[in-house]
């Protein structure tokens, strides 16, 4: 029962309505709400990256349009989920958890995203200002590097999409400019003050200093990644371009990539093989000439700024400039091979960028160096002092010296200057020493056998084929000396290579040598150029025999080679006929000669075994050098003579005169090979050139003048009539030849034309084996139809006429031999020592002791024909006046008898006879022989024909021994005085300083430049001014050049005992004094 707690009171509770916390429930809804957007949000994004994300490989694109297909539903019924619940959220990503776990998908995503933030980043550099801060500049390569990765990627496999790294836009680098920065920071700056004589010299930078940017260059920027990876793009790119335009050639890009592979590491192969060995045995070579150098400084001495010491110098520099090369090109090489042993894969192709970019960084490096070497270069003179006061206390003493002297030799000028004033007038003016030149002699030409000359098929070809033969004449005229010198330099070399132990400067000569040697004994032509029917057999047995020889030498290392060269005797080959002298004749002029050329210092240094041979072989190397000048000089004049030629043409047949422009080089006179003719032809007659037929593509214009040139009649008949229509223009005759073409693919394919003959002495042989062909399918008499080439030597032989100089070099068109006058218009008894009087006096004393079978005289000028016999009063007049010259020559007599000469060295049309037209130019002289009508003189009857028509002497050549022959019969030295004015006594090259003899105006010779003379006190070459007397137009060169050339002997053992005396006294003994 319930009790009652006492004094307790009631307690009834009061009920409330209830009151909701809304800003407690609306918080709860937002968050459930944001939790909610921001799921959605996450979905939304999820969805969209996925859905809208760029990607470049097709098979990823395909799988994620089917992806999004198939989860379509699921996608829908997202809507109703609440969101806000991370199950829910956990269970709407997991829809799209297929596709991100596409790892192929995925990193076309990511790889393709990052591509085009790159082209976004490349775009950034086009705008950049200081491409320094930037780190580089924009440039199409790296944005086409950009695209080609691309490509890539998209046409990759999966797995190697999956390895493939992300791209990165590669800026372009400046590496002139950088260079510029780097150099300046580097403060390379050689300055190297030398004395020369009386003056200090400076030389800043320049040569000297290529080497050591070089290295500079090398060590900073092949180890700066900006620019190993800008290089490596840039080989990326162009082996993309590459393969990209040459795929539709090879059919698909993988054919072309595989061509690029072949062909580059064939090229690798081919130049950076060799190039390596090259370079190896360079080095080598090097290091051994430098330590010969060494050796000789520690043995001899040197002196700074002497020969030795420069040489030495430059030696080292040289040695390490060829060790960074070989570095460079060994590790290009090794990156190719290992791209060859992964055929045409990825990593190959890599490789092969690695060895190009190698390439053109080193390339780049060395043009830096090249033009940054000279930016600041600079060269100054100084006087140095104290040596200018030694030359002013000199020249004091000097001056009285020369006072004292002076005062003595006035007497004796005084003396001599009568007797000088009178050989003055002995010896006349310049009228009466250096002759003129006569033109359109009768009786000057001798008519070769033109029926021999004729071709009977195309024409007159003699005047071309007289030239060439002449010109053959003049190239093996001094081909002996070539071969002596050549075998002098090859035991020299070896005795040398032997002492210096197989490396050094002469080894390495001796294998240039020995690869030109076996290279020329190798070549076909040259045995069926030299060979005649009769030696077939003994050709083709040498043939075999030099073959097998080359083909061992080539096989061997350069230790093999040399030792080879060192033991086979090359004499047999140089006494042999198996090579033709054009061989012996560039060896000498592009490697001996060069080699031999003690003018050069670094010959004199480390070539000095052959200083000996290159004084010895003066009279030789006078030869050659007159045959280069008149080789030189002949084609000048033929590439003077072509532009005449086209010029005559062009009067008959201005469109054959501009067929010949194509075919024949105006500057040069050079024939152009088939493509470059046909090219120059098509390009101007093409419808796309101005003035061009509109009816010829360029293809098509091209065939035809590939016709024109091989002579094809039988493919286009209608334009071979126009040919032949502009071929008889010029005055000949063309035979057609009916023939058929038997090789057709020969003519579709015109591009090679090695068969149709090569460049040399301008001449072709014109007969191919489609030629020959059609010789055997008309039954033609074994020539080749005509083409262009044969035309342009009936153009030649018709219109080409030597002039002036060149006629004693037997230059002459229509095959014949014709030759200008020399004559001298005031032949005086009283001038008896000049050239125009004694040598008209020899001559006639040549005439007189001839007798009657070796001398004729006749009235008149030169006739066609040698008189049968003399003339009896032309040769009692003859006689008359022969003895007054010997009799009347006082100067004050105005009766003495004054002529005009006229020489010639081909007479009668006969080239063993000559003749001297010899008129009388003094009215006095025939009025003492005029008589009277009762009682008429010797001249009376003859006055007029003395005067204008004169008598003529012909001489046959056996008797004749007076200067006009013997002036027509040139040495070499004639021929370079000819030719060059003046002759260089090179000799002694260290001892003279352009010291030459000249030819002056008025016939004379004088001798000018410096000689050295002892030593300065620094010990560096006196160099003086040579004077010498002036030679009379009757002094002999040749003997001149003889006396001289003992002088400079003697000069030079003068100087070389005073050089080694300084040497020994003053120089330095320290090699690293010269480094």
């Amino acid at each position: 029962m319930a009790t009652y707690i006492q004094g307790a009171a009631g307690y009834i509770p009061q009920v409330q309505a209830f009151r909701p916390d809304y800003n407690f429930y609306n918080q709860a809804l937002q968050f459930k709400q944001n939790q909610y957007d921001q799921a959605h949000e996450q979905l939304s994004n999820l969805y969209g990256s996925l859905l809208n994300a760029p990607m470049l490989r097709d098979k990823n694109i395909e799988a994620r349009d089917q992806f999004f297909k198939a989860i379509d539903q699921d996608i829908q019924r997202m809507s109703g989920l609440d969101l806000s619940l991370q199950q829910n959220v956990d269970a709407a990503a997991g829809v799209f958890n297929q596709i991100l776990d596409n790892k192929n998908i995925v990193k076309d995503m990511v790889w393709t995203k990052n591509w085009q933030n790159e082209h976004q980043r490349a775009e950034a550099f086009r705008d950049c200002i200081d491409p320094a801060k930037c780190g580089g500049s924009w440039w199409e390569g790296g944005v086409k590097a950009l695209n080609y990765q691309a490509e890539e990627f998209k046409g990759a496999s999966d797995d190697e999409a999956l390895s493939m790294g992300n791209v990165r836009f590669t800026p372009y680098q400046d590496m002139m400019g950088d260079a510029i920065k780097l150099a300046k920071e580097a403060g390379l700056s050689i300055k190297i003050d030398q004395l020369q004589g009386r003056y200090i010299t400076t030389t800043k930078n320049g040569p000297q200093l290529v080497g050591p940017l070089s290295s500079l260059f090398m060590g900073k920027f092949a180890n700066d990644p900006k620019y190993v990876d800008y290089y490596k793009t840039k080989a990326y790119v162009d082996r993309k371009d590459w393969i990209m335009s040459k795929a539709p050639e090879y059919g698909s890009i993988e054919a072309a990539e595989g061509a690029y592979m072949t062909e580059m590491t064939n090229m690798f192969k081919s130049q950076m093989g060799p190039a390596e060995k090259e370079l190896e045995s360079d080095y080598t070579h090097t290091e051994a000439q430098r330590r010969h150098l060494e050796e000789r400084i520690k043995t001899e001495g040197a002196l700074p700024g002497s020969p030795l010491a420069r040489q030495y110098q430059q030696m080292n520099q040289f040695e390490g400039e060829v060790q960074s090369s070989y570095n460079v090109v060994k590790d290009a090489n090794r990156t190719v091979d290992l791209a060859t042993s992964r055929g045409a894969s990825r990593a190959a192709m890599s490789h092969l960028d690695n060895a190009l970019a190698m390439m053109y960084m080193g390339k780049d490096i060395n043009g830096a160096a090249q033009v940054l070497a000279y930016k600041d270069y600079e060269f100054s003179m100084k006087a140095d002092e104290f040596a200018m006061e030694d030359q002013r206390q000199a020249n004091r003493m000097a001056l009285e010296s020369v006072k004292h002297q002076n005062r003595m030799q006035l007497e004796q000028f005084k003396y001599e200057l009568k007797d000088q004033y009178e050989q003055r007038q002995a010896m006349g003016s310049e009228q009466d020493n250096v002759p003129v030149t006569v033109t359109d002699l009768e009786g000057g030409t001798v008519i070769g056998d033109m029926q021999a000359l004729l071709d009977n098929k195309f024409g007159d070809q003699g005047g071309y084929k007289q030239f060439m033969e002449n010109k053959g004449a003049i190239e093996n005229d001094v081909v002996g000396s070539e071969k002596s010198m050549l075998k002098e330099v090859l035991n020299l070399s070896i005795s040398k290579s032997k002492s210096e132990g197989g490396a050094g400067i002469a080894s390495k000569d001796l294998l240039r040598m020995g690869d030109y040697m076996f290279k020329e004994l190798a070549r076909q032509e040259h045995f069926d150029e030299v060979g005649g029917a009769g030696n077939a057999k003994g050709r083709a047995n040498a043939q075999q025999y030099y073959k097998k020889l080359a083909t061992r030498y080539n096989s061997l290392d350069d230790a093999g080679k040399l030792k080879m060269i060192q033991n086979y005797d090359f004499s047999t080959v140089l006494q042999s006929k198996h090579l033709p002298n054009s061989v012996y004749s560039n060896m000498y002029k592009n490697m001996l000669g060069p080699m031999m050329d003690q003018k050069n210092e670094g010959n004199r240094v480390n070539r000095d075994y052959l200083g000996n041979l290159w004084q010895r072989t003066a009279d030789q190397r006078k030869d050659i050098a007159a045959k280069e000048s008149a080789l030189e000089q002949l084609d000048k004049w033929y590439a003077s003579t072509t532009k005449d030629v086209i010029a005559e043409v062009s009067k008959k047949n201005p469109d054959f005169a501009g067929m010949l422009e194509h075919y024949v080089n105006p500057q040069t006179g050079e024939i152009r090979s088939a493509h470059e003719f046909a090219d120059s032809y098509a390009k101007a007659h093409s419808f796309g050139a101005q003035g061009g037929n509109k009816g010829y593509g360029y293809g098509e214009a091209y065939q035809k003048a590939i016709n024109i040139y091989r002579g094809d009649k039988q493919k286009d008949p209608g334009f071979w009539d126009y040919v032949t229509s502009a071929a008889d223009a010029v005055g000949t005759t063309v035979t057609g030849v009916l023939g058929t073409v038997v090789d057709v693919a020969e003519w579709l394919m015109p591009f090679n034309d090695v068969e149709e003959g090569q460049w040399g002495n301008w001449g072709y042989d014109y007969d191919s084996p489609t030629d020959v062909a059609n010789w055997e399918a008309s039954g033609n008499d074994g020539k080749a139809d005509q083409g262009i080439h044969d035309i342009w030597r009936r153009a030649w032989s018709k219109y080409a006429k030597p002039d002036g100089a060149y006629h004693y070099l037997g230059v002459a068109g229509l095959g014949s031999k014709e030759v200008n006058g020399i004559g001298f218009t005031n032949v005086d008894p009283s001038k008896y020592k000049s050239s125009g009087t004694m040598n008209t006096m020899a001559f006639l004393k040549d005439a007189f002791m001839a007798g009657p079978e070796g001398a004729k005289i006749s009235f008149g000028k030169p006739g066609s024909q040698v008189p049968g016999v003399s003339d009896a009063e032309a040769q009692k007049i003859l006689g008359q006046i022969f003895n007054d010259m010997h009799t009347q020559g006082n100067a004050k007599n105005a009766k003495r008898p004054i002529l005009s000469v006229v020489y010639q060295d081909i007479a009668g049309s006969n080239d063993g006879w000559t003749a001297l037209n010899l008129k009388v130019t003094n009215a006095q002289y025939l009025d003492q022989y005029k008589g009277s009508e009762k009682n008429p003189g010797l001249m009376r009857n003859y006055q007029d024909r003395l005067t204008n028509q004169g008598l003529t002497i012909y001489l046959n050549k056996d008797k004749a021994t007076n200067g006009f022959r013997t002036a027509s019969q040139k040495t070499s030295l004639d021929r370079v005085l000819d030719y060059a004015g003046e002759y260089e006594f090179d000799s002694y090259p260290e001892y003279t300083k352009g010291l030459k003899l000249k030819r002056t105006d008025a016939g004379g010779y004088e001798i000018s430049g410096n000689v050295m003379a002892g030593l300065n006190e620094d010990g560096t070459p006196n160099w003086q001014p040579h004077y010498n007397a002036y030679h009379s137009p009757l002094s002999d060169p040749n003997q001149i050049v003889r006396d001289y050339q003992s002088l400079l002997q003697e000069i030079a053992l003068g100087n070389q005992s005073m050089m080694t005396q300084y040497t020994n006294a003053h120089g330095s003994k320290d090699p690293a004094q010269f480094r």
